[in-house]
């Protein structure tokens, strides 16, 4: 595979997309343990413990305004419910996609080293609660119902996973409205033959998701059911399938 270069990476935080070329990532994953040494032991004897995992973002200041970097990442400071995803390669489909649904931006350091650059980072994190997934569609514009281009995992799934939407823009408003627009993902096991595995319904832009239960079969796409009422609905979409991504 040719090297990537780090513009390829972006960050999604719901609707937001903070893109490669203004920002660095980085995803980690830590584990805590615990000490259960006891008389009976030879030698120390350790347990793991809760799983943390962090998506890191370094960027430059690009607005104070309201939907701005600096905007965006204080509203969420210490508050969890933002949906965020790391996606290392955002013009190929069916890659990793790695995903916190409910994280909080847990750090906010502003630096000017500098002259005339300042960057501000933000640090999303959750416990036991990161995931990968793969790619299905990235900043997709949708103009009307009918379904997408699928993906093929390799494998099917047989207990279920999740169903990530990012609605970045209605009408070409990152703030824009409809009414009970709906995206569904569905599966297939001959890429012709499709099922509903999960459906979004959304009136506004933000990050959505839907759980998918039972058989999640190889294929995957997304089709879009009901506009809303509005002409064009601007997408990133992507799946979690337990013991298949991750």
């Amino acid at each position: 595979m040719a090297p990537m270069k780090g513009t390829s990476a972006t960050i999604i935080v719901d609707e937001f997309i903070f893109g490669g070329s203004t920002s660095s990532a980085e995803v980690q994953f830590s584990l805590d343990e615990y000490d259960v040494t006891n008389l009976h032991s030879t030698g120390m004897e350790y347990i793991p413990g809760l799983t943390t995992m962090r998506i890191v973002q370094n960027g430059y200041w690009t607005g104070l305004d309201t939907d701005g970097v600096a905007d965006e990442l204080h509203d969420r400071l210490g508050v969890s419910g933002a949906q965020v995803a790391f996606v290392p390669i955002k013009g190929t489909t069916n890659t990793p996609v790695y995903v916190i649904p409910s994280a909080f931006n847990a750090s906010l350091p502003i630096d000017a080293a500098v002259g005339g650059v300042i960057t501000m980072n933000g640090e999303w994190a959750a416990t036991n609660a990161g995931q990968r997934g793969k790619l299905i569609s990235y900043n997709t514009t949708i103009s009307g119902t009918g379904d997408g281009t699928s993906i093929d995992l390799g494998s099917a799934g047989s207990a279920g996973g999740y169903f990530y939407l990012h609605v970045h823009s209605i009408d070409g408003d990152a703030s824009g409205t409809s009414t009970s627009s709906a995206i569904k993902v569905q599966s297939s096991s001959d890429d012709s033959t499709f099922a509903d595995e999960g459906t979004v319904t959304f009136s506004a832009t933000g990050g959505h998701s839907a759980t998918m239960s039972g058989t999640v079969n190889r294929y995957l796409r997304i089709s879009t059911s009901d506009m809303g009422g509005a002409t064009s609905i601007v997408v990133t979409a992507y799946v979690v399938v337990t013991n298949v991504t991750m």
